[in-house]
């Protein structure tokens, strides 16, 4: 693929009722989900439009396919400022990303989303020890958001981002 993209990891869905889409998926799939809360900002640092995150333990589910792709849904979530719930009140319940692991610098693969997006650059950073992730909205042209991951060593980052969130610059 053009924007070195080493494998899909991730669908990620959006819905208003967690409960229902965990009954419809299980009897589809055959398999129970794993239950998890987005981590506390310290563990997990991310940014939505250059801001710290505010939103704490969002519930969502996972589904691991034995093909090592997940299946991830979220809910509304308590806080109407993370991602998720921005995503369901702008274009409504269904797909919000598919997540995408790059080989190359992250930069290449949003100059790449630019030539077919109107968006150049994520809205949405998030660190965790052993890489990163962004939501790129190019669900205008895709009819879905792009979430481009790269395994990388942010330890030291996460801690100086734990002592001054605001030293953050993508």
């Amino acid at each position: 693929m053009i924007i070195g993209s080493t494998g899909l990891k991730q669908i990620c869905f959006v819905t208003k009722d967690l409960k229902l889409a965990q009954e419809r998926w299980t009897r589809i799939l055959g398999i129970e989900p794993i239950h998890l809360k987005t981590p506390p900002w310290t563990q997990l640092p991310s940014y939505t439009d250059g801001h710290p995150d505010t939103f704490l333990e969002e519930d969502f589910i996972v589904y691991r396919l034995s093909n090592g792709v997940d299946i991830e849904i979220f809910g509304q979530g308590k806080n109407p400022d993370n991602p998720w719930r921005k995503h369901l009140d702008k274009y409504g319940e269904g797909v919000m990303n598919i997540g995408l692991y790059v080989d190359e610098e992250r930069s290449e693969a949003y100059k790449q989303i630019g030539t077919v997006a109107e968006a150049k650059e994520p809205y949405h950073i998030g660190y965790f020890s052993a890489g990163t992730y962004t939501f790129v909205d190019t669900h205008p042209e895709l009819g879905v958001e792009l979430n481009i991951k790269r395994n990388e060593d942010n330890s030291a980052l996460i801690e100086q981002l734990q002592k001054d969130p605001s030293t953050h610059h993508e």
